[in-house]
């Protein structure tokens, strides 16, 4: 009898363990899964790779307004996936064959071009909540578990003007949701997230004379659509232009403005600071202060209409500053009819150029 009883204990256990081991196996796996992937857009540590700072919005010109930036909206080859892992290897490639995708608009949303659902929540989100996952199985009622993070693949060549040369090569998406990769002629360039903002990148050690190929994989959700739980379409896509724009060694990379009132808000105090770049190639110059002798920064008052107020004109001379900033103050009258302010930075008779608006 007590032989019995022992074989059955030995049985009772062995079973049970059995069951734990089977109930883990599921979570185990879950948890493997997880351990392994490594994605930027499931990475709350990682917001952007590569990616240049912000800035005001602005573009510098030489010899007349938009003679340093071309429209890279249009046509583009475009490949839509339900998944990440459903674009064809080496679909960044220079020398991958995209005849047979179709042709996609810049900027335009997906959805309402027929690739993908478009969802409309008014609060909480179309995906399995597991943050900062996106990818988890949801409901089979979910859109999300048949698409379960739309992708889309865009391509198209591009060719940097001549007048260009020696200058810095720069590229800017208005907007493109959520999160998207940039490759130039096979080599992947950088990384961004966040839907309605703008993202830059110097591309300069990437082009090349001649023709060149611009790649994006975007994707629809990433972790930070977890800061998206609110009533909207979700809808990806190149929302908002993509330009190509070329900077020379030294340029204003930034600038903000103030306007102080006095007491009575009739007089201003205009605060004008520029932030002055140098490009890499230009850091690295064995005479860099030599070079950089002689600099300076204008800033001029202009009009409704565009034309210098008389007395405008503000300067600062900067020599043999390895990072050259300036700052000037005037008192204009009637703030409120100076709408913008046109800065310059150079040396010699031909500085660069730009405009930005007094807000």
């Amino acid at each position: 009898m007590k032989q019995t009883m022992k074989t059955r204990t030995r049985r009772w256990r062995t079973g049970a363990l059995s069951l734990v081991l089977f109930a883990l196996m599921p979570i185990q796996a879950q948890n493997h899964y997880r351990e392994n992937r490594h994605h930027d857009w499931e990475n709350h540590q990682i917001l952007h790779i590569n990616r240049e700072q912000p800035r005001a919005f602005f573009f510098g010109y030489g010899r007349q307004a938009g003679d340093r930036q071309l429209s890279l909206d249009g046509t583009w080859k475009f490949n839509w996936t339900p998944t990440p892992d459903g674009q064809p290897d080496g679909f960044h490639r220079t020398d991958f064959d995209d005849a047979s995708w179709p042709t996609f608009p810049v900027p335009a949303d997906w959805e309402m071009n027929g690739f993908g659902t478009p969802i409309y929540s008014s609060s909480g989100y179309t995906f399995r909540i597991n943050p900062p996952f996106v990818m988890d199985e949801p409901k089979q009622t979910f859109t999300a578990y048949t698409e379960r993070n739309p992708t889309g693949v865009y391509r198209r060549r591009f060719s940097v003007p001549a007048a260009w040369s020696g200058m810095d090569i720069h590229l800017r998406f208005g907007s493109v949701s959520s999160a998207f990769y940039v490759w130039v002629n096979g080599e992947r360039v950088g990384y961004s997230q966040g839907s309605m903002e703008p993202a830059e990148f110097d591309i300069t050690p990437y082009v090349r004379q001649g023709e060149n190929l611009l790649c994006l994989q975007v994707l629809k959700y990433s972790d930070g659509s977890y800061l998206e739980d609110q009533d909207m379409w979700r809808l990806a896509g190149i929302h908002r232009s993509v330009t190509l724009f070329a900077t020379p060694t030294v340029r204003i990379r930034d600038f903000g403005v103030r306007t102080l009132l006095d007491d009575d808000c009739r007089d201003a105090l205009l605060v004008v600071q520029p932030e002055v770049a140098l490009s890499p190639q230009m850091q690295h110059r064995a005479d860099l202060t030599a070079q950089l002798e002689g600099w300076r920064v204008e800033a001029r008052l202009l009009d409704n209409t565009g034309r210098p107020r008389q007395h405008s004109q503000l300067r600062c001379r900067h020599d043999a500053q390895p990072r050259p900033q300036g700052r000037r103050h005037e008192r204009p009258h009637a703030a409120a009819q100076l709408p913008q302010v046109g800065m310059a930075v150079g040396k010699g008779q031909q500085p660069t150029e730009m405009d930005g608006r007094v807000t």
